[in-house]
Order: structure tokens, then C-alpha cells, then sequence
């Protein structure tokens, strides 16, 4: 039996760019042991964590010995910004322990869909959208830490945020502190950016094959459709279901912490907004956390959707085939076929409780709605 490699898969060589800064940002393991390289994982290890015990260190100061006696009404933005941060060191613990063996699996059926010769798919497009991806995220993430770090601190905001305690302006540590603080925020948000393109690029590998299925089958309207045609697309699913599967193994952990710290984020700022004692740099720290923790859940569910909506196309194209030219074996094939497209509810799923589809959207943004409907409601004259 041969031993797949990745230095000769054909997939992992299309993901290059992407696959290789994973283990950078903590979303998978390094492939070898080298001293340098261990050192590299330990230092992403160092800042997560050094992150998140800082910043809870800070929110407590805030409530213990800060100047401000208003500032408990801000605790759910605290605690907002704790759970991003706590979503890095998840993050990092996946791609640690769970990511590197549901990687490899994922790969390996790429590459085994791809031997097929009357599936050729090409991924020139998804090869340069790594590419573009890598280098877009590096200039994104740049300029996010230079504009930050120039709003969020002196002299363009006035007041200095409860958290930026107890380094007081006046001590020499006081830019330290504020760079620290900005360099780690953006490297959680690019770590969160590398996420979001890495699930992505892994469902446009099946997004494509569902697509190029559908097309062999859309060539079938105009022809005399064929048991065997039939049956060879129907295998096809099979293998292309197996492979959904497999990555929805791989993207569970990270599609469900995201959407559920991002949700969650979003329900404790708009109560901040609300509720809270909201200085004018502050509105500005709620405002941004609010966009992104939305942009993140919009991004999350138009990916999923778009992958659940494909695993259905065969089955409306298989209403414009033209039963009068088929035969009683062929409409067999062709019914235990669509039974199969049926039965499956394919898709990105979260915490394997259910498939993230349109209906999903509705019900995560109705939530939403009616939470502020109800805070709105109970908030005192």
C-alpha cells in the first residue's frame, strides 16, 4: 500500500501558501521536530495564554482599584474580549491535537477524488487565492495594528481605557504596555483571518466536485441519460459525501467556537451600548468588536451555506432529465440516486448538533434581533 506524502500531494501543494502559516498562528502542528520549529510553537503557546491572563489580570484592576466607579457597567465587554482571546487558545489547542490526523485524512481523499480522469478538476483558482489570501492578511493585519494603535491610544483618545491600567501614562512602561497589548490583539485577529480562509479554501474543494458532478449531469439532459453514466456520477457523490464528511471532522471545533464566542460577543456589546458607561474611545472599542464579531458569524454562514447548497444541484437537474428515454434500469439508478441526494443533509455542522444551511441564518439573526428587542424593553426609563 502506498504511503501518502504530502510533499507529493497534489492538494497540499495547491494550499501551500495557507498550509504552511497555519502552524504559525496555532492552527495546526508543525510537521517535523526541529528545535527552531518547537520553539516557534511554544512562543504562539506563550502568547495566547500570556494574552488572556493579562487581560483578565486588567479586568480585574478595573473593578478593584481603578478611578472609575462606573466601570462595572462595562463588564460585559470584558468578558466579550476575554472570549476572543479564550477563542485563540482553543484555536491553538486544536491545531495542536486534533487538526494534524483530520488534515491528513482530508488531503489524502483530495488527492484520491482527484486521480479520476472524468472528474478532472483544475484548482488554479483556489491555488491563487491562497496566494492572495496570504498576502491580503499580512497588509490587512498591518494596517489594523497601526490604526489601533493610533486611536485607541494617546493623544488621539483622551481617556485611557480601564484595562491599559495600572500602567499609568506617566511610567516609562506606559507605550510598552499599550504596544503589547495592540500586537497581541492583532495577532489573535490574524490567527481568527487564517481561520476563516482556511475554511474556506477546504470547501471549495468539494464546492468544485459537486459543481463538475452536476455538470456531467446537466450533459446527460440533452442525450439519452445511461445506467452507466448514471451509476458512475452516483459512485462519484458516494466518494464526494465521504469527503464532506471528513472535513466537516476538521472544521467542527473551529466553525462552532467561532460562531458561538462571536454570538455571544455580539449579545454583550449591544448590552454595553445599552446599559453601559460609554466614553467616546469606548463607543469606538464597542463598535469595532460588534462589526467584526457580526462579520464573523456572516462570513462563517455564507461559506456554509454555499457549500450546503451545492450538495443539492444534481438533485434539481435531475428533474429536467427526460424519463421517456430511459430504461427501467437506468430509472433505478437514477431513483436510488436521488434517494441517496435526499437522505444526506450534508454540510459544515455545528457542534454535530445540525447542518449550518439558509434556515440557519434566519434563526441566528432572529435571535439576535429579539435579544436587543427584549434588552431595549426592560431598560429603566
Amino acid at each position: 500500500m502506498k504511503v501518502w506524502d504530502s510533499r507529493n500531494s497534489l492538494t497540499y501543494n495547491t494550499l501551500r501558501p495557507l498550509v504552511l502559516l497555519m502552524p504559525l498562528l496555532g492552527l495546526n502542528r508543525f510537521p517535523n521536530t526541529q528545535k527552531k520549529v518547537v520553539f516557534i510553537q511554544i512562543l504562539s503557546c506563550v502568547i495566547h495564554v500570556t494574552a488572556l491572563l493579562s487581560f483578565v489580570g486588567k479586568i480585574i484592576w478595573c473593578f478593584v482599584g481603578a478611578e472609575n466607579s462606573m466601570e462595572h457597567k462595562n463588564i460585559s465587554l470584558y468578558i466579550a474580549l476575554s472570549g476572543n482571546l479564550l477563542v485563540g487558545i482553543i484555536f491553538y489547542l486544536c491545531g495542536l491535537i486534533y487538526v494534524p490526523t483530520k488534515l491528513r485524512n482530508f488531503l489524502k481523499i483530495c488527492d484520491d477524488l482527484r486521480t479520476d480522469p472524468l472528474f478532472d478538476i483544475s484548482y488554479l483558482k483556489l491555488k491563487k487565492f491562497s496566494k492572495m489570501f496570504v498576502i491580503i492578511s499580512l497588509i490587512t493585519v498591518c494596517v489594523f495594528t497601526v490604526v489601533s494603535m493610533l486611536v485607541l491610544n494617546p493623544p488621539f483618545a483622551s481617556v485611557i481605557l480601564c484595562f491599559q491600567s495600572p500602567v499609568w501614562k506617566d511610567s516609562p512602561f506606559f507605550w510598552v504596555s499599550i504596544s503589547l497589548n495592540t500586537l497581541t490583539t492583532s495577532f489573535c485577529i490574524a490567527q481568527k483571518i487564517f481561520a476563516f480562509g482556511m475554511i474556506y479554501a477546504f470547501c471549495c474543494i468539494p464546492t468544485n466536485e459537486f459543481l463538475k458532478c452536476d455538470q456531467e449531469f446537466k450533459k446527460m439532459i440533452d442525450s439519452e441519460p445511461t445506467a452507466r453514466k448514471i451509476e458512475t456520477i452516483r459512485k462519484r457523490y458516494v466518494s464526494i459525501k465521504i469527503l464532506v464528511e471528513e472535513l466537516d471532522k476538521l472544521l467542527c471545533p473551529f466553525v462552532s467556537v467561532a460562531i458561538g464566542v462571536a454570538f455571544t460577543t455580539v449579545c454583550f456589546v449591544v448590552h454595553v451600548l445599552i446599559y453601559g458607561n460609554v466614553s467616546h474611545t469606548l463607543v469606538v472599542v464597542n463598535i469595532v468588536t460588534l462589526v467584526m464579531a457580526l462579520s464573523e458569524i456572516i462570513i462563517i454562514l455564507a461559506i456554509a451555506v454555499s457549500l450546503h447548497g451545492t450538495t443539492t444541484v444534481c438533485l434539481e437537474t435531475s428533474q429536467l432529465l427526460d424519463g421517456a428515454k430511459m430504461n427501467t434500469e437506468t430509472v433505478g439508478i437514477l431513483t436510488l440516486y436521488i434517494d441517496n441526494m435526499k437522505s444526506n443533509h450534508l454540510g459544515l455542522t455545528f457542534l454535530k448538533l445540525f447542518v449550518l444551511d439558509k434556515a440557519t441564518i434566519l434563526t441566528v439573526f432572529g435571535s439576535l434581533i429579539s435579544y436587543v428587542i427584549v434588552i431595549v424593553q426592560f431598560k429603566p426609563q
